[in-house]
């Protein structure tokens, strides 16, 4: 009865794999789209443009935030994708620290970056008690520590 909570616990979260190859992105990004995502979250960039992850981009009726990229530099100058195709779902976001101030790595833009959100020394919630603490240093696997269970059962989660 004692824990933390996310800013949004209702959300329902879609996590895909890629190696961030094109294939493998457009991939994700159709999957995304075919199985109703909302919203996509790529936090990779790179400097190459490539007209087919633009494409699957354009594809995806909900929003794409993407980071403006992480080698310190202007994206007027140097372009950082996917966050520099210009799509009207596009939302490219800069790293800042604790004082609200650009992150060292931070790539920025006065018009290619939309927005700065946290990206260093970000405070998380912490419980103010331990609620669990085990190594696994004494499991064998497929075993499982003394007290927990497999299969779910007698347990708080619930799929919605």
């Amino acid at each position: 009865n004692k824990g933390i909570i996310g800013v949004a616990p209702q959300a329902k979260i879609m996590a895909l794999k890629s190696s961030l190859t094109t294939a493998e992105n457009v991939k994700a990004i159709n999957f995304a789209k075919n199985n109703g995502a909302k919203v996509i979250n790529a936090s990779w960039s790179g400097t190459i443009f490539d007209q087919l992850l633009k494409d699957a981009i354009a594809s995806f009726s909900g929003l794409f935030i993407t980071v403006a990229g992480n080698q310190s530099i202007n994206n007027e100058s140097v372009h950082s994708y996917p966050s520099d195709y210009n799509l009207d779902n596009i939302i490219s976001v800069a790293a800042t620290d604790q004082n609200d101030a650009l992150a060292a790595f931070s790539n920025y833009g006065a018009t290619s970056v939309d927005v700065g959100a946290p990206g260093t020394n970000i405070l998380s919630t912490v419980a103010d008690t331990n609620l669990l603490n085990e190594t696994f240093e004494g499991v064998t696997p497929p075993n499982i520590p003394s007290g927990w269970v497999k299969g779910g059962t007698n347990n708080k989660w619930k799929t919605l």
